[in-house]
């Protein structure tokens, strides 16, 4: 088993970027070498792209398992599979927060755990900066969604998922927290020991903290910086009056059970594959049609008519229009809805994943 220090803040030159924890230490950078990989870790296939980075598939380099001791006597093991997600150094300021964010964050279930950091350089020279991730092998919520062909998830199964989710908001938004991102693709699904499949929530690039003294709060911070998040999720206060708090994260749980339920996109009636199918003018066309109605109707996005009592009363705390009585992580997560009276879902051996 080989055991690695980690690196001090300030033993390296840190150069423009600030210093951030991390468990991962530093490649070594020589002239012509390609360090793409990592110092323990080989870059695989490329998994996804998002808007601020791109994620690849990794495995561990070292045939023993390799553990990383901080400064303060803690470690971690670094798995043999992994989830790496990089950007180039100089478009990574969102990358760099989502992992000072992760670095506070990576003590629950419910949340896809960091391993560190680590800065690489590529065979035409140029520096990368990744955070490592757990790699969820279970797919994306969307991934599962798409898969019922359009018909949706039992009611079973969304509140399996449900409950992991608000399990999750409760972690987040009790550190401080909000993520400002709750969608599908933002949910990931890991196996457990009981054959069953648990939600994790991930991507934090656009997550910001909350203050309660505004005079420490960033510029970005205030007013969130103009809308964050995806449409489709957006709350009222948000859209209308650029405002975005835990409760705007619980507004978008509400939106994804609807999508679990129904197998179709939030604010229409189209299923999943069809969303932007048309092109960039009629996703602008739907866009402004769908915040229009978020701001300024009445409407509620339109519930699932195979929906139970039960849920159908969780939704509607969940998309109340009212933000003052809209319920929080903690109170949902008291609902019968959420009960664990029946054994966890077991569906990872039927439900292929997207990866």
């Amino acid at each position: 088993m080989a055991t690695m220090k980690r690196p001090r803040d300030g033993d390296e030159d840190e150069g423009s970027y600030p210093s951030i924890r991390r468990c991962i230490p530093r490649s070594r950078f020589h002239g012509g070498l390609d360090t793409s990989h990592g110092v323990t870790w080989l870059r695989g296939h490329k998994l996804g792209q998002g808007s601020f980075a791109s994620v690849y598939s990794a495995t561990s380099a070292s045939k023993s398992p390799v553990v990383f001791v901080d400064d303060d006597g803690g470690s971690c093991i670094l798995p043999s599979e992994l989830a790496v997600k990089s950007a180039e150094i100089s478009k990574s300021s969102s990358l760099r927060s989502e992992m000072e964010i992760l670095s506070n964050l990576n003590s629950s279930s419910y949340v896809v755990r960091c391993y560190g950091d680590e800065i690489t350089t590529s065979g035409d020279g140029k520096l990368y900066y990744n955070i490592l991730l757990e790699k969820c092998c279970g797919g994306s919520l969307r991934c599962r969604i798409r898969n019922s062909g359009g018909v949706g998830l039992p009611e079973k199964e969304v509140r399996s998922y449900t409950r992991d989710i608000v399990r999750g908001l409760c972690y987040i938004h009790g550190h401080g927290y909000t993520h400002c991102d709750i969608k599908p693709e933002n949910i990931l699904l890991v196996p457990t020991s009981c054959n069953g499949l648990r939600a994790k929530i991930g991507d934090f690039g656009l997550a910001k903290k909350e203050y309660f003294d505004h005079e420490d709060e960033d510029e970005d911070d205030k007013g969130c910086g103009g809308l964050r998040g995806t449409y489709r999720y957006m709350s009222p206060e948000l859209v209308a009056d650029n405002m975005q708090c835990w409760l705007s994260d619980i507004w978008a749980l509400g939106c994804v059970i609807i999508e679990m339920m129904s197998g179709k996109l939030v604010w229409s009636c189209e299923q999943i594959d069809s969303d932007m199918r048309d092109g960039k003018q009629q996703f602008d066309s739907d866009m402004r049609d769908v915040l229009m109605r978020i701001a300024y109707s009445t409407e509620l996005p339109e519930f699932p008519s195979t929906i139970s009592e039960q849920g159908k009363h969780f939704l509607e705390r969940c998309l109340d229009r009212d933000i003052d009585e809209r319920w929080s992580a903690l109170m949902l997560l008291r609902h019968p809805f959420l009960s664990e009276d029946d054994p966890r879902l077991q569906a990872t051996h039927l439900i292929p994943s997207c990866s």
